[in-house]
């Protein structure tokens, strides 16, 4: 089976206040199995070596862990069931098609170690989840098959693509005490870090279709209720065997509300869905952009109650509530935000792929720091990714939606029918 491996520095914790707590109490918390799921959580099957002079009764301080029973106690610690009511525990449990692995859990001198296994969309997804609430340190395939893997990535992986992965590897990119930078990685290979960054994607995402199609041959003569499906790729339409994986049925359905672009919108939405899903898929606001879905490009920004967030790596849940505005809500009626017109203008937008996710950061930055400079603009945006512009139009587009800011102009009607190049449409 292929597993993907989490990993966390203990001093990467430091910004959990739960875990850290557990730290506190115990030298290690290893998780042995899933006994149950419920509405209240997820009972867990775990052994607990205590540190000196604590007892098992301070879990009960702990706000999502509860030890239900104590069932014995030997030199290798505590065994207990808990009840572990994490909002991303009780996700990472509903999410189809993925399989987190016990044992897994806390230790003082390892850290923290997660292994799951499972379709790549949905790896892909319970990731994108991780990556919010806890980056982690490491993210590693774990290894194949010797030789027949390594022959097999020549023909999955481009000459470049292996060259830049190789490079990345062999400088530290994917080790668990990473100090290297994309930047400084970019640099090495005399390329722009958007191309370097590129090539990894594409490389990693390669390798996980790799490790798919792998797995499904692997457990095709031994799982129940295999399927016949027809599957078009770059060699044209080929047939293939699909697997249904025995993994928990998908996530339960719940009520969510929010304001979008100043409109109240209620529906009922899956409880582990992504913001950038519900936003194009349910809410129909298609200027959010789907680029990376990691996190890297920007294209995805949205405005949560005035703050850029990344809807690709933001729970729907998480918004609940909340003042969501996209790019179709950047305009004051018909008068369009100073940054639209000025990329119109300056030329800021081209393809205009990356666009929304650059008005919507840029709109957020100019409201708190109205007359910034150029290295104040460059910073606000170097987590948005443009292929065609090179950036200085942008930059040169943010400094003239300054001086219209600063300045108190109105940006003219956009219908005014001196300006519409189809005047009397819509009348």
């Amino acid at each position: 089976m292929r597993k993907v491996h989490l990993r966390w520095k203990l001093s990467s914790l430091s910004g959990a206040k739960e875990l850290n707590k557990i730290i506190e109490i115990c030298d290690r918390l290893e998780v042995l199995g899933h006994l149950s799921v419920n509405d209240g959580g997820v009972v867990q099957l775990v052994e607990i070596e205590l540190k000196e002079g604590k007892s098992i009764d301070q879990f009960s301080n702990l706000e999502f862990f509860e030890i239900i029973e104590q069932l014995e106690e030997n030199e290798d610690g505590i065994l207990v069931t808990m009840l572990c009511t994490h909002p991303l525990a009780r996700s990472a449990i509903d999410l189809s098609n993925i399989h987190i692995q016990p044992p897994y859990g806390i230790d003082r001198e390892r850290g923290m170690e997660l292994r799951i296994i499972g379709l790549s969309s949905s790896i892909r997804r319970f990731v994108a989840l991780i990556r919010i609430a806890l980056p982690p340190d490491s993210i590693s395939i774990l290894s194949i098959n010797g030789e027949e893997q390594a022959n097999s990535w020549k023909g999955v992986l481009t000459n470049r693509q292996r060259e830049v992965l190789t490079h990345a590897i062999k400088r530290g990119f994917y080790n668990l005490t990473r100090d290297i930078t994309l930047k400084e990685l970019a640099k090495e290979m005399g390329m722009a870090r958007s191309t370097y960054g590129e090539h990894i994607r594409r490389s990693e995402s390669e390798i996980m279709k790799n490790i798919l199609d792998k797995l499904v041959t692997d457990l095709g003569k031994d799982v129940k209720g295999i399927e016949n499906a027809q599957r078009v790729g770059r060699l044209g339409e080929v047939s293939m065997t699909v697997v249904r994986l025995p993994m928990l049925p998908g996530a339960e359905k719940v009520p969510w509300v929010a304001s979008i672009n100043g409109k109240d919108h209620s529906m009922p939405i899956e409880s582990n869905a992504i913001l950038l899903d519900v936003l194009r898929d349910q809410v129909g606001t298609l200027g959010v952009k789907r680029g990376c879905d990691l996190g890297t490009c920007g294209c995805c920004a949205v405005l949560i109650d005035g703050h850029p967030r990344l809807s690709c790596l933001t729970l729907a849940r998480e918004a609940e509530k909340s003042e969501i505005t996209t790019v179709e809500g950047l305009a004051d009626g018909h008068h369009l935000h100073p940054i639209q017109e000025t990329f119109a203008e300056y030329g800021g937008s081209q393809c205009g792929f990356c666009t929304p996710g650059f008005l919507v950061v840029i709109s957020a930055f100019l409201e708190e720091n109205p007359q910034p400079s150029d290295a104040e603009i460059k910073t606000a945006i170097e987590g948005n990714l443009c292929r065609c512009t090179g950036y200085q139009q942008i930059v040169d587009s943010v400094r003239a939606a300054s001086e219209i800011l600063v300045a108190g102009k109105r940006i003219q009607d956009s219908t005014d029918p001196k300006n519409d190049p189809h005047p009397g449409l819509g009348e």
